[in-house]
């Protein structure tokens, strides 16, 4: 047809890998850009061990974050190679419900650290905003790991339709 925008599937894992290593760098950057100034304490206010949360918050999460990029990648590889259902494919879905997971633990644990470490901030306001994140965190995780168990569904129905041929 006149018009019509065709994308090749082998374009959509190279934009993608191209975003895996773009964040990746940004990522390092950051990290390793900002350990000096942490270990200058630039906030003279704040405790250190309150910037050293901070930082190591970013640290476990951005690698988590990594990781479920690289199960996203796969997973995309696998969908525009033509095999939704493959069997690694809800397994890559489960990983990226933990990853998500370890991010919700990594900031409870940094958060209820720091809230800890700074005496004048309200620990309440804390306490709601990590109720609140945890909620949508876990109703995400839940339906990840619903969407995982239909493609592992799907999956068996798949080989068992194969058998059968």
């Amino acid at each position: 047809m006149e018009g019509e925008i065709v994308i090749k599937k082998s374009s959509v894992v190279r934009v993608f890998t191209a975003l895996i290593f773009i964040l990746g760098a940004f990522y390092c950057y950051v990290v390793v850009g900002s350990l000096p100034r942490l270990l200058r304490n630039p906030w003279e206010n704040l405790n250190p061990w309150v910037n050293l949360s901070l930082w190591l918050d970013s640290v476990f999460t951005g690698l988590i974050f990594l990781i479920i990029l690289y199960q996203l990648f796969r997973l995309v590889k696998m969908i525009t190679k033509g095999d939704p259902f493959n069997q690694e494919n809800p397994r890559r879905i489960r990983n990226v419900a933990y990853g998500v997971f370890g991010i919700s633990i990594s900031n409870l644990v940094f958060t209820g650290l720091r809230s800890f470490l700074t005496p004048w901030q309200s620990v309440w306001s804390d306490i709601a905003n990590i109720l609140l994140r945890g909620a949508e965190r876990i109703f995400f995780i839940l339906g990840l790991l619903i969407i995982a168990k239909l493609l592992d569904t799907g999956v068996r129905l798949q080989q068992d339709q194969n058998l059968t041929v």
